[in-house]
């Protein structure tokens, strides 16, 4: 290979660095400006992939830029991004929302896309300059362009997730992203390098060094804008953890949203009508919530041990760091891990408290499933009591809280002999293998004899909880209400939750039943891909290769997203570390989109017609295969989702790789159309597959309706 040959398959390499390592930086932190909605990791990459595909599409078809232009598109790109982290963190305040709300959905729409919009395009028309001026030297092609790009997607994606292990901020992240950007354009492409570039690319490159040794200080002012009065901010695998105070109140956020605060009596509430239940706890286990006073709570019920269990390290050292006595007991014995995990290889508890976040995301539905149910009543003692909680509405449940709410106590119902439904701000659900009481005396008597003192709870507030009418309303909502229970296998409190979130921004489908629904979302999401038409038309008109080809790659696009889309929810379904291992599963796609370009290039350098239809037809089984995988509630690993990743980038590769080769040796004039059709159907795919289809049908028939899909490309092709 040539010395330029050499330049460009670097600068190649570097485009596809920066775009997965930025990407992954950017999701986090569009992550938590939008309150940790897992959803919002796929429609932020179907915009992503929306403006890449127009960067793609600008531009004469076949007109060859000049190398320079693509280095001052490197030392741009360091500038947007530090741009775009400050506008994403500033949002709120821009659009002068309410601080702990959410923005309208317009705004928050508006907003996402603006984040994405310079960077988006930036890449978009990066790739298509490196790949013209690499296919446009020697007999190279588009496949082989396309498989490089993924090559330094892969390293971006390993090195984006290395760093957040090692502790490192999402910030810094960035930083490092912009750092590696404006060093490449100072690097020669084609031996010559104008001087005034090198010296923008250096000076650049130096406030960016600057900014990696003041980064603490930046990320503390910056985060700011939405904490006036933050204490200390730290990125943990599985959120942004954020401690603010004032005039001695502490408040803990988690994504930006509040988790407990000082002085409040939430723990006081949960804790002591729980264990009021059983007569004397002796050994308590208590997942999460321990840093709003929940250990400190059930000491004053006798307990002669505690085990508190967190999974996220971060938070407990910050708490322990500034709020000491939320923990400070003898009997207590502090375990940082999985409390599922946990649970297998634990002794039997009179008490088990569940103190982990309502089931707003896949991370947290984990803790509220049949599975998990069964995992606590195995660990009960005899006379055992196991509690949890869920924020709610006291006087008036809208249809998709009471399917959420129906569809959890089904879960723990199926567990569990009996059942009491506490009411409130805060409905508490207390299980046990015995006949609970329906009765307060009892329990106001033990709590007399406990001599517990408490700012909230009292015998009268005993006896309230136990006799108002709402008591009786709940436990009559949740037995008359038809939903499916809550499973590993089929988290529909996912989807339900899901729902919740859509209500909130879109009231108009608050009090609509699910099934209602799903047929006007099936047809909104056929007019969104057949609004795409008149693009494939246009595209193919610039490509010259014919609509059925054009839509084939588009198509190819649209499968890979909604598989990716699946994959990624599936394993925080199962897992609930997102937040940490987000760029792996990127890096495993984009493996798998190299293996496929570059393979296809090597073996197949002039595919044949019957090549395109074996793909096609892999994608078939590939689809019915993922369909039968979330049904079952299968392969929720890391190395798991991974492969299966790695095999869905593949085969869209292989099928991109195919139409490209096929046009033989005009390939620079195939380069901006094809990308551009790849992702306008990966975008499509995820916001159709965020937004409509896996909450009006769920995972496992979003896969089956993949498979048709797969059946339309394999008559196209």
């Amino acid at each position: 290979m040539t010395r330029y040959g050499s330049s460009m398959t670097f600068s190649l390499f570097i485009v596809g660095f920066i775009s997965i390592f930025s990407q992954v930086a950017i999701l986090r932190e569009l992550n938590v400006a939008y309150y940790g909605v897992e959803l919002i990791y796929v429609i932020a990459i179907g915009l992503w992939m929306l403006w890449s595909a127009l960067g793609a599409a600008v531009g004469r078809r076949a007109g060859v830029p000049s190398p320079g232009r693509l280095s001052w598109l490197f030392i741009g790109f360091g500038l947007l991004l530090f741009a775009d982290m400050a506008f994403i963190r500033g949002m709120r305040v821009l659009f002068v929302g309410i601080p702990g709300t959410y923005l309208s959905f317009n705004r928050q729409m508006f907003g996402m896309a603006m984040a994405l919009l310079p960077i988006g395009v930036a890449l978009g028309l990066a790739f298509q300059w490196a790949a013209k001026i690499y296919v446009s030297r020697g007999s190279r092609s588009l496949a082989m362009a396309y498989g490089i790009e993924s090559m330094g997607a892969i390293l971006g994606g390993i090195c984006a997730t290395v760093l957040m292990a090692l502790g490192i901020s999402n910030l810094s992240t960035l930083m490092l992203c912009a750092v590696v950007s404006a060093g490449a354009a100072i690097l020669p492409i084609d031996g010559i390098k104008s001087r005034w570039m090198s010296m923008a690319a250096g000076a650049v490159l130096v406030v960016f060094l600057a900014g990696l040794v003041m980064v603490n200080r930046l990320d503390r002012y910056m985060t700011s804008w939405n904490h006036p009065d933050i204490i200390e901010s730290r990125d943990s695998p599985y959120s942004r953890v954020s401690l603010a105070g004032r005039e001695g109140q502490l408040v803990v956020y988690e994504n930006d949203v509040l988790s407990f605060e000082t002085e409040g009596t939430t723990a006081e509430e949960f804790v002591h009508l729980s264990a009021l239940n059983h007569p004397a706890p002796i050994r308590v286990l208590v997942s999460g919530g321990g840093v709003e006073g929940l250990i400190h709570e059930v000491r004053k019920h006798g307990a002669l041990s505690i085990d508190y269990v967190e999974i996220n390290r971060d938070l407990l050292e910050i708490v322990r760091r500034h709020l000491p006595e939320a923990f400070r007991a003898e009997n207590a014995r502090i375990v940082e891990a999985d409390p599922r995990s946990f649970l297998k290889t634990a002794e039997p508890y009179d008490l088990i408290l569940n103190g982990m976040p309502e089931p707003v995301s896949g991370s947290t539905n984990r803790f509220y499933t049949r599975e998990y149910f069964r995992l606590c009543s195995e660990k009960l003692a005899p006379n055992g009591v196991f509690a949890f909680r869920l924020p709610s509405l006291e006087n008036l449940w809208t249809k998709f809280l009471t399917y959420r709410n129906t569809s959890i106590y089904n879960a723990l119902t199926a567990e569990f002999k009996d059942v009491v439904v506490l009411p409130g701000v805060t409905n508490t659900f207390i299980a046990a293998h015995r006949p609970l009481t329906r009765d307060p005396t009892p329990l106001v008597k033990r709590f007399r004899r406990k001599l517990i003192r408490s700012r909230l709870i009292s015998d009268d507030y005993v006896r309230y909880v136990y006799t108002n009418d709402r008591f009786s309303e709940i436990v009559s909502l949740l037995t008359s209400t038809d939903a499916p229970a809550n499973t590993d296998r089929r988290p529909i409190c996912y989807q339900y939750s899901t729902l919740l979130w859509l209500s909130k921004l879109l009231p108009d489908i608050i009090n609509q039943h699910p099934a209602q629904l799903q047929t006007s979302a099936l047809w909104t999401a056929a007019a969104a891909v057949l609004l795409a038409v008149p693009l494939i038309l246009f595209l193919s008109y610039r490509s010259r290769i014919g609509p059925g080809r054009v839509t084939a790659v588009f198509c190819a696009g649209l499968l890979g997203m909604i598989a990716e889309t699946l994959l990624i929810l599936h394993y925080q379904v199962k897992s609930g570390v997102l937040f940490q291992n987000i760029g792996i599963l990127l890096t495993a796609f984009m493996a798998g989109l190299t293996t496929g370009a570059i393979g296809m290039a090597g073996f197949f350098p002039s595919p044949s017609r019957r090549t395109g239809k074996s793909i096609a037809a892999g994608f078939g089984v590939f689809s019915l295969l993922l369909a039968w995988i979330l049904h079952g509630g299968h392969a929720g690993s890391l190395g798991a989702v991974s492969a299966l990743l790695f095999v869905s980038g593949g085969l869209v590769a292989a099928l991109f790789a195919q139409v490209s080769l096929a046009v033989g040796n005009d390939q620079k004039a195939v380069v901006s159309p094809l990308y551009a059709a790849d992702l306008l159907g990966g975008c499509i795919g995820a916001i159709i597959a965020g937004l409509i289809l896996i909450p009006f049908f769920g995972m496992d028939q979003t896969a089956m309706i993949m498979i048709l899909v797969s059946a339309i490309v394999f008559f196209l092709i």
